[in-house]
């Protein structure tokens, strides 16, 4: 990987790939395991807005034509979300990977392919919360959800064999909140690069 210019950093996308292990969860990653294309337009719309968009390393994955329901690796997604992470934030990346996916369910309802999820939008984010967790298997054909509500204010989201980043997930998971109206905060426990839970308050 490069060095990219990013006033006032210089971005080393080497050393952010040995801090975040990258090349190790790739591999790991299977080569079955998929996600929609969707998530691929949310990244390439949060990055342009964000002024990160035209960079090498980040346009050889972003630019190939995908549509908003068609199956795609998760491991193309894993290394594009890395590097916009590194752009938006040089100095701590799991940080941008959060920051930038904050912005994905908001694209998402704005689209005719999860136009749907706006439906279940509601004050409770239980509602939106329970709808992702039955359609998971819709999203991405690997890992599993299961969400636990432990109170009327709190639950708390378990993924397991979710490939990618979970740190996004969690930006993704604080902007549905905004979406709902909820006032709250999503703190992350992790056990392995590959399973954790989001403890979500509101």
């Amino acid at each position: 990987m490069q060095s990219l210019e990013l006033s006032p950093h210089t971005v080393d996308l080497a050393r952010v790939a040995r801090e975040l292990d990258l090349e190790s969860r790739l591999q790991q990653i299977p080569a079955t395991a998929q996600t929609r294309g969707i998530h691929f337009l949310s990244l390439r719309e949060a990055a342009k807005r964000r002024n990160v968009f035209g960079f090498r390393e980040l346009d050889r994955i972003l630019d190939r034509p995908r549509r908003s329901y068609g199956l795609y690796p998760v491991s193309e997604l894993v290394e594009a979300t890395a590097v916009a992470g590194a752009l938006v934030n040089p100095i701590d990346p799991r940080e941008g990977m959060r920051n930038i996916w904050r912005d994905n369910p908001a694209y998402a309802t704005q689209t005719w392919y999860g136009r749907v999820f706006a439906k279940y939008l509601a004050p409770n984010p239980v509602t939106a919360l329970r709808w992702l967790e039955i359609s998971h298997d819709y999203i991405e054909n690997y890992g599993t959800w299961r969400l636990e509500v432990r109170g009327p204010r709190c639950a708390v989201m378990h993924h397991l064999d979710e490939y990618f980043w979970l740190d996004a997930l969690r930006g993704a998971c604080e902007g549905l909140l905004v979406l709902c109206g909820a006032n709250g905060r999503v703190e992350m426990e992790c056990d392995s690069p590959f399973a954790g839970r989001f403890q979500i308050e509101w």
